[in-house]
């Protein structure tokens, strides 16, 4: 199933960057900058497999008054083991150029427009359900949403998985 065909990338790697990065998108969850601006950090929590904490949300803010953004660290869910998604990661850190690698010198609209063509792409291949890669969001929340137990309505599992700051973000996702 695709799940399981995004995991064997994974796990495996790809000659293409690209379906490497869309893999990862969909397990995580995550927005293509969070991945791909070179400051996110994701580390293994003990004892919880399918969990990382993540540091780099973009669009978090100090407090919902201000305009300031704070680097936040939140634990999210992933549709894979840990130790999978983590070496996948690591490896297409590795293949990154050094401007966003090692530099950081690129904004995240520049890192976005980098990789978008690339992106879309393998997207429209490999998830022609989607109309465009930040899909990928919706589709991991709903996987979230049936794969973890939990008690909660799929708005508040939606803004949990995705770090949303509060619910009326992940409101659109229940469509």
């Amino acid at each position: 199933d695709l799940l399981d065909f995004q995991i064997d990338i994974l796990k495996n790697g790809s000659k293409s960057s690209a379906k490497e990065i869309i893999a990862c998108l969909f397990v995580s969850g995550r927005r293509e900058c969070e991945l791909l601006n070179g400051k996110s950090k994701f580390e293994c929590i003990e004892n919880y497999p399918f969990h990382v904490k993540f540091t780099g949300v973009l669009k978090k803010k100090c407090n919902n008054l201000e305009d300031e953004v704070a680097e936040v660290t939140v634990v999210i869910p992933l549709l894979c083991e840990s130790s999978v998604f983590l070496s996948a990661y690591e490896r297409l850190r590795s293949r990154q150029q050094d401007d966003i690698r090692v530099h950081q010198s690129l904004s995240n609209k520049q890192v976005a427009q980098r990789y978008a063509s690339q992106l879309y792409n393998v997207q429209k291949s490999d998830f022609s359900m989607l109309g465009k890669v930040h899909d990928l969001r919706g589709l991991y929340a709903k996987l979230v949403d049936v794969m973890f137990e939990h008690t909660c309505a799929f708005p508040l599992v939606c803004m949990f998985a995705l770090s949303h700051d509060v619910i009326e973000d992940s409101l659109h996702y229940s469509s």
